[in-house]
């Protein structure tokens, strides 16, 4: 049986583990993997479901869809996730995302998961992970501080109990300011005391897990014989050469050292008592660790503790019309659907996508614009995503089921890209910090998995999460095994706690991402930019406002597309150094690459100095050019087009007998310059010194009573023919160092 051929069992083997990881770690799996996996996965999961509600609140779906989304993707991560500690599911960036491309459609959102997953899935195939890396850090920085601006300014809105609020950043706080007169105080005092609680109890977390580094690193003394650094130094000076200048010192034991011998001796009897003082790592009295565990994980799970004491507050207080609420939730586990792709089809229906009473059922069509007797404009439908019943109370959300493919296609593109960046960071990030690689292209096809199977079980699109991930990891999980305790806690509350979700107080989940989104917002990372470098603070600024003053997708945009303007204009105007050599002939330096954006550029200033137009604008440059060196050791790559222009400046040097040579020229770049007929009008050198040389030798060459002249030139061949002195045969203007000559 062969072993070496494509689809032998090794090779299967190896792709398999390398496609499905879980293989490799649950050879090792053990009790103490077990003990690790369940202890974080309970945690993270009592830290999911508030989150999950208020991040579905954000992406503007049903509260039941974050609950899908933060357990489906987790499933699926388990077998093909390649990094221990990362968590995926539903975030704060990623929800506003789905919510500026969905615009409250949950069958689009859906969609989205699908495209998005699967553009993911065909990048991590084809490892071309790398282009998502053309958002660079000050896109990624002006991103993130802008989402999390525009996440907390609109939940400010609902903090106060104030209805009929626009989603746009400007719009947001202009209607949040016009109708702050109609702010509800049972909502807004609930809201406030939860953000207050939340910070207190997040302080209460850091303060904890510092305090109980420091006392387990407290510092232990060791006894050592210190009689060196007791003992008194009688540095005296004894007859010696007087040329040496050298002072002998007698002390015990150490009789006639010289003083930098004895320095050395002090100093290493120094380093050692120091290490007496080293740090160790000492036991906490159990009842003062237990204490600070309990305040940590009081810390960490402030989320559900605050959602659990605002609902029953709530409850306690006639809910219905004192707080505004989330509202009934679709209890159970969900049910795999197929129909995401219906709405490509469907455009001429809008409808209330959640179930309420009867009383309160609508079907609203859009052809029509008829709702109850009023117009979907004067309901505020198309604004605000709401259907509204007969008493004017907002009921469920309302929009069109149609959508069109490009919505598809533009939403899922950045929805990927965002998705991508967002976990790849994390995952790299707590990789780093555990010692342990993460293989990227795995890591997309991962992410695409979960996204493409979470999406038939109702969930929109997930990534990682940081806050979810650092907990993880100081929950000490071992394997991604984590994920399943965390799932078995989401999936338990959906079957058996979900009628009491609708208790939940708007208000409370609006502190809840106010309080996770503010680390977010980060105005060193400008304040860096701008004293570094003026151009990346203006990529931050476009990007910046641009998602402020209209969309993620326009900001993202037009942030690029500056960067890429740059980069070009870089490159259209390249750095070139003009240095005097020595009697009229000038070095010619070209800093970066010779290709067409910068092409020109070259030819118009070396035509500028053949034609002696540059030195009379430049009179401090030196004397009139009868030569130019030109430099191409800091030329890395070199286009036809770059070549092409070279060459014509030098048939124009030719033609006005200026001499030019070059030195330094890569061999790919030289070999591409050999085809191209460069080297046929030019002679090429290993170094400055041996270019001077062939200026020499050309010089010589011109001072024959022949001379050199230009006989033919032929742009289209490339090639310039001159006639040699005392010869009436024809030959190349390069002597023999080109690799014709060779």
């Amino acid at each position: 049986m062969e072993t070496g051929g494509l689809c032998s069992g090794s090779k299967i083997r190896r792709y398999l583990r390398s496609k499905v990881p879980c293989i490799d770690w649950i050879r090792g799996y053990n009790l103490k993997c077990l003990q690790g996996d369940i202890i974080a996965g309970l945690t993270v999961g009592m830290m999911v479901i508030p989150q999950g509600l208020a991040y579905a609140h954000l992406a503007e779906l049903p509260p039941n869809y974050g609950l899908y989304a933060s357990f489906v993707g987790v499933l699926v991560y388990i077998f093909t996730g390649t990094c221990k500690d990362i968590t995926i599911g539903p975030t704060a960036i990623m929800s506003q995302v789905v919510a500026e491309v969905a615009k409250g459609n949950t069958k689009l959102a859906l969609t989205c998961s699908i495209f998005a997953g699967g553009i993911q899935i065909i990048m991590g195939f084809f490892f071309l992970g790398f282009l998502v890396w053309v958002i660079s850090t000050p896109i990624l920085c002006g991103f993130t501080t802008a989402a999390a601006l525009s996440i907390g300014f609109g939940q400010f809105s609902k903090l106060l109990g104030i209805k009929g609020v626009r989603r746009q950043f400007w719009q947001n706080i202009y209607d949040t300011l016009k109708n702050i007169k109609k702010t509800r105080w049972p909502d807004a005092v609930l809201g406030i005391s939860c953000i207050i609680l939340l910070a207190l109890l997040r302080f209460l977390q850091k303060w904890a897990e510092n305090k109980r580094n420091s006392l387990r690193q407290k510092p232990k003394r060791r006894k050592r014989n210190n009689t060196l650094l007791g003992t008194e130094l009688h540095l005296l000076s004894v007859p010696g050469s007087p040329a040496a200048g050298d002072r002998h010192v007698i002390m015990p034991g150490r009789e006639g050292l010289t003083e930098g011998a004895l320095m050395r001796h002090i100093s290493r009897q120094t380093t050692r008592q120091i290490s007496a003082y080293s740090t160790t790592t000492v036991r906490i009295p159990r009842v003062q660790d237990t204490a600070l565990r309990v305040l940590w994980f009081m810390g960490v799970s402030r989320n559900i503790i605050i959602v659990l004491a605002a609902t029953i507050t709530a409850y306690l207080m006639n809910y219905d019309k004192t707080f505004t609420m989330v509202g009934q939730i679709t209890g159970g586990l969900p049910r795999p659907r197929i129909d995401q792709f219906s709405g490509m089809w469907n455009h001429d229906e809008s409808y209330c996508e959640v179930d309420v009473e009867e009383s309160l059922r609508w079907t609203c069509l859009a052809s029509a614009h008829t709702l109850d007797n009023k117009t979907l404009e004067e309901a505020h439908c198309k604004d605000i995503g709401c259907c509204w019943d007969s008493n004017d109370n907002a009921t469920t959300q309302c929009y069109s089921k149609g959508f069109e493919f490009s919505q598809v296609i533009s939403g899922s593109i950045l929805v990927a890209s965002i998705g991508y960046l967002e976990h790849i960071a994390i995952g790299q990030s707590f990789a780093v910090k555990g010692s342990y690689q993460v293989d990227n292209s795995q890591e997309l096809i991962a992410l695409g998995m979960g996204n493409v199977v979470g999406a038939f079980f109702q969930s929109y699109p997930v990534t990682g999460s940081f806050s979810r991930t650092a907990l993880n990891f100081m929950s000490g999980v071992k394997t991604p095994l984590g994920g399943l305790f965390t799932s078995a806690i989401v999936m338990t509350g959906l079957s058996f706690l979900s009628s009491y979700f609708q208790y939940v107080p708007d208000s409370c989940l609006a502190a809840v991402i106010i309080v996770a989104v503010y680390p977010m917002i980060d105005f060193r990372k400008p304040w860096y930019f701008w004293t570094v470098s003026k151009k990346e603070f203006l990529v931050w600024s476009v990007c910046f406002v641009l998602i402020l003053a209209f969309t993620i997708e326009i900001g993202i945009i037009a942030a690029i597309a500056v960067e890429i303007g740059m980069l070009m204009g870089r490159n259209m105007w390249p750095i070139i150094k003009i240095q005097h050599l020595q009697d009229g002939t000038y070095l010619f330096k070209i800093d970066g690459a010779l290709w067409y954006l910068g092409a020109f550029t070259v030819k118009e200033k070396m035509s500028a100095m053949i034609n002696g137009t540059y030195n009379k604008d430049n009179p401090k440059l030196g004397p009139k050019v009868n030569a130019i060196v030109i430099d191409f050791t800091t030329v890395s790559f070199a286009d036809t087009t770059g070549l092409d222009k070279i060459t014509e400046a030098v048939v124009l040097g030719a033609k006005k007998d200026l001499r030019v040579v070059g030195y330094g020229m890569l061999d790919r770049i030289k070999k591409s310059a050999a085809q191209q007929g460069l080297l046929k009008v030019m002679a090429i050198e290993n170094s400055r010194a041996d270019a001077l040389q062939s200026l020499e030798y050309i010089t010589d060459s011109s001072s024959h009573p022949g001379g050199i002249t230009i006989e033919s030139s032929n742009l289209v061949t490339n090639e310039i023919r001159v006639r040699g002195s005392g010869s009436n045969s024809y030959q190349p203007l390069s002597h023999a160092s080109t690799p014709e000559a060779d």
